[in-house]
């Protein structure tokens, strides 16, 4: 939010301390509103006395969500926040996002006083890892949550802001989506329904990422896909489509899709149809009698012969009976049925084919 959307907003910060009169309130002067150009504001305001202050912070007069915000203002010390370090590439621009980084809060020079150290994201609110090194150097350890681009380092001295406290840190962007590649049996020509197939998403010239895989089938619905991290920069991707037809598989690094994608492929069915005949079945067939013909499987794997079924329809779409038996342990398998009208449609199919 820029600043003419501050000013369009009406945005007012007034500040009421407790050691005033019940019957005199009075208000604070803003010290210092910047705008940061990136949907925040810094304020800095100069208590001049001790106590709990109410921090209110108003569009178009009336409060946000959340204000009033309390500070308690404590009694003039001998600590000196400004006299605190923090430093290292966790509060610096161009954090990894996938990796953990680091940063020290020196407070040797600063006198004794609460130290108080946390992050906030899209988010929320999150603790780093904190390690004490020294009686009064701190290490502090964290990984940017998924899918942030920023986060906000907050360190504070005594309840006052450490210079340059809040740290707000841009995270790096350490992959081209441009560069990854896909391969594998799963995105190539001759995909069955019901066969487990798996492809390779490759990130090793992209850099690391999340990798999300979504695939559509022909009835528009949305297919199980099992991911797995290699811990290579590659991830093996496993699938089994559920129905013959048009099938889409999109694929992101980081919501940004990969060059291939979307791949679109025809899944073929469970059962190889070139490989299965039909013998002595007529275009014609003699009305309120028997008609008879066979079924062959015998190319077809063992595991895909073991039961054929048959559906016949008349012209108006309406069922036909027909009779399927075996004539044989390897087949062929019969059909046979009674029609009374002069032209039919015939689907056969294997079971596996369902």
């Amino acid at each position: 939010m820029h600043h003419h959307l501050f000013k369009k907003l009406n945005l007012q910060f007034i500040l009421y301390g407790s050691f005033l009169s019940p019957y005199l309130n009075k208000r604070f002067v803003i010290c210092i509103f910047q705008d940061n150009g990136d949907g925040s504001a810094d304020v800095e305001y100069i208590p001049t006395a001790e106590g709990e202050y109410a921090v209110h912070i108003l569009c178009d007069k009336e409060d946000i969500p959340g204000s009033p915000y309390m500070a308690q203002i404590l009694p003039g010390t001998d600590f000196d926040p400004d006299l605190v370090k923090v430093f290292g590439p966790g509060v610096e621009n161009g954090v990894n996002p996938k990796e953990e980084t680091h940063f020290t809060v020196d407070t040797t020079e600063a006198g004794e006083a609460p130290l108080e150290i946390y992050l906030v994201d899209d988010l929320g609110q999150f603790e780093p890892e904190i390690k004490q090194v020294s009686e009064a150097v701190f290490e502090c350890r964290y990984t940017p949550r998924a899918k942030q681009h920023k986060q906000t380092v907050f360190v504070n001295f005594g309840g006052v802001a450490v210079p340059g406290s809040p740290f707000r840190v841009l995270n790096d962007n350490p992959n081209d989506p441009g560069l990854v590649e896909v391969y594998g049996p799963g995105v190539e020509d001759g995909v069955r329904a019901g066969v487990p197939v798996e492809f390779t998403v490759d990130c090793s010239k992209s850099g690391p990422g999340d990798v999300t895989v979504n695939i559509t089938s022909a009835q528009r619905k949305t297919v199980p896909v099992s991911i797995v991290d290699n811990n290579d920069n590659t991830y093996t991707v496993t699938y089994e489509a559920q129905v013959a037809g048009p099938q889409t598989i999109v694929i992101n690094l980081d919501d940004t899709e990969v060059p291939q994608s979307p791949i679109k492929l025809d899944i073929k069915p469970a059962v190889d149809l070139n490989k299965i005949s039909l013998v002595d079945f007529e275009p014609e067939a003699f009305v309120d009698c028997p008609n008879d013909f066979l079924v062959d499987t015998s190319e077809l794997p063992p595991n895909q012969q073991s039961q054929v079924e048959c559906e016949i329809s008349d012209p108006d779409g309406n069922p036909v009976e027909a009779e399927v038996s075996k004539l044989g342990p390897e087949g062929p398998f019969q059909v046979r049925s009674f029609k009374h009208y002069c032209s039919y449609f015939v689907h056969d199919y294997c079971e596996s084919l369902k």
